[in-house]
């Protein structure tokens, strides 16, 4: 038969057996990192395909340095001569003895010049006072010094002394023409230009040209 002792032999837990909603009871709390995602790097920004603007504006760019390239070719090309005559005429030794072969020498290079700046002119033909008269009209910017027009006429015969003195005189003035002469083109232009202004002052009243009396008399005269 059953005793008191047996039933109570066993021993008691030491924790509270109560449910959830029990006091005293503690509830589990869940981790606050488990509902949050990896961190996760934006997509990186990359530069292509390239826009179709950038094309055109590299294409723009290329066209353009292409172009300058080529209009700088044409210039130095232009004015090579120029520079090869500059050398020739550092080369001529302006204080040397042979005075007349000097003054001969920078005539001959302007020559030279002359002929490739103006093809469609008749340098060759020019001689004295001609030669001189054109220096001056291919180069109106520069003036022309009084002794010029005759050292290229009798100058290139005169005695050496005579040389000896104008030949500095008539380098500086043929580096000067080298630089500052104009195109071809510029100069028919300033030819015809002038053409134009001596056929408007003939035509101007008061002018014998364009005085009327005169046309008249003329053919009065003419007839009789």
């Amino acid at each position: 038969m059953p005793t008191l002792t047996d039933s109570t032999s066993a021993p008691l837990p030491l924790t509270s057996a109560a449910g959830p909603g029990l006091p005293g009871s503690q509830p589990v709390p869940a981790d606050p990192l488990a509902s949050l995602r990896d961190i996760h790097l934006p997509t990186e920004v990359t530069q292509l395909p390239i826009a179709p603007g950038w094309w055109v504006l590299a294409g723009l760019i290329l066209i353009a340095l292409v172009v300058g390239y080529a209009a700088w070719r044409r210039h130095r090309d232009a004015h090579q001569y120029r520079r090869a005559a500059l050398q020739l005429l550092q080369q001529i030794d302006v204080n040397g003895e042979n005075s007349s072969a000097s003054l001969q020498a920078i005539n001959a290079v302007l020559k030279r010049a002359a002929l490739v700046a103006y093809p469609q002119t008749h340098i060759a033909g020019f001689y004295g006072e001609a030669w001189s008269q054109f220096l001056r009209q291919s180069a109106p910017d520069l003036v022309q010094p009084a002794q010029v027009p005759d050292l290229l006429s009798t100058g290139l015969y005169a005695a050496p002394a005579a040389q000896t003195e104008s030949l500095a005189i008539l380098l500086d003035y043929a580096k000067d023409w080298l630089r500052k002469h104009v195109k071809e083109s510029r100069l028919a232009l300033m030819d015809r230009g002038s053409q134009e202004q001596k056929s408007v002052e003939g035509l101007t009243p008061g002018s014998p040209a364009g005085d009327p009396e005169t046309h008249k008399q003329g053919n009065i005269n003419a007839a009789s």
